[in-house]
C-alpha cells in the first residue's frame, strides 16, 4: 500500500491546476446548534458573508423559519479565480421545535458571521 504523504502519485494536496471548483447551490445549509435553557431556546446558524438586510426570520407554529442570501464575492478586473468553494445563494431553513414559542419573544441578530436567534415559550 502506498503512503498518500511521500508517493508523488497520490498528490495529498490540492493544487493550483486542478478544476475550478464552484459551489453556487441554489440551496446551501449551513451549521445550526440549538439549545433550551429554562424557558427559552437559542438557536444559532453559521452565516459569514450574510447581510443583515438579506435575513428573514420568522415563526410558523413551533418551528422557527429562517431565509437568507448570500453574494459571490465580486473579483477585481483580470483575477482569475483558481478555487471557489465558498457558498452562495439562498438559504432556507427550518428549525422544529417541541415547544410551542411565544411568537412575540422572537429576537435576532447577526453579529460575526453567526446569526443568533432567542425565542421564548410557556413551560407549562
Amino acid at each position: 500500500m502506498s503512503d498518500p504523504f511521500t508517493d508523488p502519485a497520490t498528490p495529498w494536496l490540492p493544487s493550483l491546476s486542478d478544476p475550478l471548483h464552484h459551489r453556487v447551490d441554489p440551496l446551501w445549509s449551513p451549521a445550526v446548534d440549538v439549545c433550551q435553557r429554562d424557558f427559552s431556546y437559542t438557536i444559532v446558524m453559521e452565516a459569514p458573508g450574510v447581510s443583515p438586510t438579506d435575513v428573514r426570520v420568522g415563526l410558523v407554529g413551533n418551528t422557527v423559519v429562517i431565509s437568507a442570501l448570500r453574494y459571490r464575492t465580486r473579483l477585481q478586473s483580470g483575477v482569475v479565480p483558481h478555487r471557489v468553494e465558498r457558498h452562495c445563494g439562498q438559504l432556507n431553513r427550518r428549525i422544529a421545535l417541541p415547544d410551542t414559542p411565544d411568537a412575540g419573544s422572537l429576537r435576532w441578530r447577526l453579529q460575526h458571521g453567526l446569526l443568533r436567534i432567542s425565542v421564548r415559550f410557556d413551560g407549562r
